[in-house]
């Protein structure tokens, strides 16, 4: 672009917290002053820059002083010499007229770049403002000069700044007293502020004027120098910013001048302006820090100044909160169903009349629990420290409906625990329960496997993806043959669950070994056992997926609880995660003594007395011990699996079974499992021990250091509230302990649902137990899984793999929080084997 002459320049500016001013620049330097008000826009004479390229920029400064350059535009000043002066003329009144009152004065004017403005002039002196539009005419007071000769002129100037002053004319003022008898001066006096003030920041600054012959315009100084632009329609105001001025008195006057030109001047009023460098203070007084709110919230701050506060504005997270807030109280409503649940930061600025700010703020958790539901089938969840959150899928009689849920994180690392526990009854008797954990998406796994008799074995796998899961499998014997490979697809957020000898399994016959697949794509994969009883009654438990181990590993593993004798077997099933043979060796431990370590233990290996076991177990294969009493005598403790020979380290679990009257009444999974220093575990208490439809918690911990270690308990409510219900125990070296909640916290209450949390000065393993009587007075087993507060934590979804109700199945699903001082917050989504949303519970 191709400048010459005088061009405007224009901006455009916004900010949240408006704009203070926007100051133009011409090669990184100042052009005219900061433009305030809104349009900014400057004129800029080009002839005062040289020919050739320039830069104009300009920045905008927001209200709390944030600044932002614009872009640079680049333009050409060309302002040549073939530019040809103006031409200008007074044509009104002619030479040598005599005037009187008020006299039109009349002027012509062209150039060859156009003309920018006429300037009319009275013996040498300006008579009003340029004119800039055609027709140049203005009129002239003669009654403000003195009678006689006077030289009228006109001076043009076109765009590119030349100026041509016309001829001059002389005329004869004459004023006789009839003409002027009749001319009343006008009056003004300042009524704001009042003589004597003290002022800071920004003041109105107001006059009263009048006069017979009408004000034309009353010009405001400060001082004794022009005060802004003069002001030509009532009210008579300007605003005063006196942070722009020197601290000090200052004079105020006013000059009013009516339509025939007679001024008159008010009289002064003297003020002190004080600049004022002091931030206001501010505190919010509601909520408090770290408060909980939900709803509609009262949000309220107390301000002081040591001049004045002018306002208060509210924010929740950099976004204001309605507007600002001009007068006491300082308080505002926030809508909290417009924020997302989880952690905001509440803010308080208070502003005082020079412009000060001063801010507070503090943060609350948001927690709306009937937010409506992002889509069918789900809803949504938010947890604080130590809090669970349950649904029941309930309605035995209908129909049986197999799906699965989803737990999506809105952010960051998913930090959920979780547990689903399903409840079968037959003939309106509770007869078994299971344990699901909330899982982690995996790509491969294996799983025992025992398909024979009364046992079988099944497999759920859950695909919450968008696209489509291509799985592969096979089978391995004891003996660690492979055969029955097979693959199927699973569509896109669909779910798959069949026993092993359906399809599109397809085992044929019976088989005590292992089953591998790999996904194309990550799935939730359980596994469920199923045991029909001596009185025909079907018994369900879960059994871990075991991932496929790459590496070596040394270490050694417990698992934190065994039974057997008066009524209790557990087998012991060893899975190898490997490609190549792996040996170690199982030990059996007696829980020890707060005096002494924990000993080895004789029992009956698969009905040999010994207190260990020598394995080795073939690739992909499985070694299963049976344990019992040698005489029958009820016997608890732990069992230590060590690797040998530097290869990998078994995984697997423990089957616990309890027989009563000849009746295999109960049978629980429990994985071997990970070692940590802080565990959570979900815990129910209801009804009084022994007594129909009752429910105990227990836990087991098995401590695999040399010296004994304290676990510190506490258990909270479901609801996160704090308790009091604390405890504690001694593991021995080597040892375990196996308690109820009842046992390790003797004052928690006897109806309760929540989270104990369990800390140790070095790992310990853990399970929990979880003991149900049924109708007919069976105890029911089932485990519990712990969650470790650290570590094993992703930033995927974690899914129950499959959940089951109707056809004589509930199932009761909690998630809780499991990472100390975080809130975790998401969606729950309920889903079934054909992708679509199940009903919420």
């Amino acid at each position: 672009m191709t400048l010459t002459a005088s061009v405007p320049v224009t901006a455009s500016a916004s900010a949240s917290a408006g704009i203070a001013g926007v100051q133009f620049k011409l090669d990184g330097v100042n052009l005219d002053s900061e433009k305030t008000t809104a349009p900014y826009s400057i004129t800029w004479n080009t002839t005062a820059a040289s020919n050739g390229a320039h830069t104009l920029t300009a920045i905008a400064r927001d209200a709390v002083g944030n600044q932002t350059t614009s872009a640079g535009i680049t333009v050409t000043v060309n302002n040549t010499s073939t530019v040809v002066s103006p031409t200008v003329s007074i044509t009104v009144p002619s030479s040598g007229a005599s005037v009187t009152g008020s006299v039109t004065i009349t002027a012509t004017a062209s150039a060859s770049s156009a003309i920018s403005g006429v300037q009319f002039k009275v013996d040498g002196s300006n008579l009003a403002s340029e004119l800039t539009t055609a027709p140049y005419s203005t009129t002239w007071n003669t009654l403000s000069f003195s009678n006689g000769a006077h030289t009228i002129t006109a001076v043009a100037r076109d765009a590119a700044g030349n100026q041509t002053t016309s001829s001059g004319i002389t005329v004869t003022v004459n004023n006789t007293s009839t003409t002027t008898s009749t001319v009343t001066p006008p009056t003004v006096s300042i009524t704001a502020p009042a003589s004597g003030s003290t002022l800071t920041g920004s003041v109105t600054v107001i006059a009263s004027a009048s006069g017979s012959a009408g004000i034309a315009g009353v010009q405001f100084k400060l001082d004794g120098t022009n005060f802004a632009s003069e002001v030509t329609v009532a009210p008579y105001s300007i605003v005063w910013n006196t942070a722009e001025t020197s601290a000090g008195n200052h004079t105020i006057t006013a000059v009013a001048r009516d339509t025939k030109g007679t001024q008159t001047t008010a009289a002064a009023v003297t003020v002190t302006a004080v600049v004022d460098t002091v931030a206001p203070t501010i505190s919010i007084t509601t909520p408090g820090a770290g408060a909980v709110v939900s709803g509609s919230t009262d949000v309220r701050a107390t301000a002081s100044d040591n001049v004045g506060v002018v306002g208060v504005q509210f924010t929740v997270d950099g976004t204001m909160i309605g507007t600002e807030i001009t007068t006491p109280p300082y308080g505002v409503i926030w809508d909290t169903a417009q924020a997302r649940n989880g952690m905001h930061t509440l803010a308080a600025t208070a502003r005082d009349a020079a412009g000060n700010r001063k801010s507070a703020s503090l943060t609350v958790l948001v927690r709306n629990r009937n937010a409506a539901p992002t889509a069918p089938g789900s809803v949504t969840y938010l947890l604080a420290d130590h809090e669970a959150q349950s649904w029941t899928m309930a309605n035995t009689s209908a129909p049986t409906t197999v799906g699965y849920v989803r737990v999506d994180s809105d952010w960051g690392d998913n930090t959920v625990g979780g547990v689903a526990t399903f409840s079968y009854h037959s003939n309106e008797v509770l007869v078994s329960e299971a344990s699901v954990p909330l899982s982690p998406l995996v790509n491969s796994g294996r799983v025992y496997v025992d398909v024979n008799g009364p046992a079988n074995t099944g497999i759920a796998f859950a695909n919450p993806n968008d696209e489509d899961a291509a799985i592969s499998f096979y089978f391995t014997d004891a003996s660690g043959r492979d055969f029955g490979n097979g693959s199927f697809t699973i569509a896109a957020k669909r779910q798959v669950s069949a026993f092993l000898n359906e399809a599109p399994f397809n085992l044929r016959n019976n088989l005590e070994g292992s089953f591998t697949f790999t996904s194309s794509r990550g799935v939730a994969v359980v596994a469920l056992r199923g045991f029909t009883n001596e009185r025909n009654e079907f018994l369900i438990t879960t059994l871990p997926v075991s991932g496929l181990a790459t590496t070596p590993a040394s270490t050694a593993t417990v698992l934190p609880h065994f039974a057997i004798g008066s009524g209790w077997k557990t087998k012991l099933v060893l899975v190898n995660p490997t490609n190549g043979v792996i040996t170690g060796r199982a030990e059996f431990l007696d829980p020890g003594s707060v005096g002494s370590s924990a000993a080895l233990l004789s029992v009956a290996v698969n009905n040999v007395p010994s207190s260990s076991f020598s394995y080795s177990i073939p690739p992909h294969g499985i070694s299963r011990l049976t344990l019992s009493s040698i005489d029958g005598t009820l016997m608890v403790g732990s069992i230590k699996i060590s690797a040998t020979n530097n290869t990998a380290l078994a995984s697997g679990l423990e089957i616990l079974s309890f027989t009563a009257a000849g009746i295999t009444v109960s049978e629980a999974t429990v994985p071997i499992g990970k070692a940590a220093s802080a565990f959570r575990v979900y815990v129910e208490s209801s009804g009084r021990p022994g007594t129909a439809g009752s429910v105990q918690t227990g836990i087991a911990l098995a401590n695999p250091a040399l010296v004994p270690v304290v676990a510190e308990l506490e258990l909270t409510k479901a609801n996160g509230t704090p308790s009091g219900w604390r405890g504690s125990v001694t593991i021995p070296a080597g040892g375990q302990i196996a308690r109820f909640l009842k046992e390790l916290i003797p004052g928690s209450p006897d109806n309760l649902d929540g989270l104990l949390r369990l800390t140790t000065a070095s790992p310990v393993f853990a399970t929990g137990l979880r003991l149900t009587m049924n109708e007919r007075g069976d105890y029911l087993m089932t485990a519990t899984p712990p969650a470790s507060e650290t570590g094993d934590f992703t930033n995927e979804e974690l899914v129950f793999p499959e959940i089951v109700f109707g056809g004589g199945f509930t199932t009761d699903i909690v998630i809780f929080n499991r990472q100390p001082g975080q809130s975790p917050s998401g969606t729950v989504r309920f889903v079934a084997k054909d992708g679509s949303p199940l009903p919420l519970p």
